[in-house]
């Protein structure tokens, strides 16, 4: 995914664990984020909460749920933690755009 993001123009930055998403997310500007849920420490649920959250338009950055959970609970779980799109794996990178298209200008 980094990689073909990286080709479509996309700046990168990583986050090993939920608590660095957090941190990272108050000290820099992000256009988007795309969260996977399964992160050691602190999962993609609560890195999102923690994000919304937080301070003035940091807690509007639009996060894109990344997830092997395909059912509609999976998904209803993302949106309500405060997620705006829901992406399941394996990626379909169309699908994967389409989300991101929602979210970029």
């Amino acid at each position: 995914i980094k990689e073909y993001l990286t080709l479509e123009n996309f700046t990168i930055d990583e986050a090993e664990d939920g608590h660095i998403a957090v941190s990272k997310c108050k000290e820099t500007h992000y256009d988007l984020i795309i969260m996977d849920i399964m992160m050691p420490h602190m999962d993609g649920y609560q890195a999102t909460q923690a994000i919304r959250k937080l301070d003035g338009a940091r807690s509007q950055i639009p996060i894109i749920a990344l997830t092997a959970n395909a059912f509609e609970e999976d998904r209803q779980k993302a949106f309500a933690c405060g997620m705006n799109a829901h992406v399941v794996k394996p990626i379909d990178m169309e699908q994967l755009l389409d989300a991101l298209d929602t979210f970029t200008v």
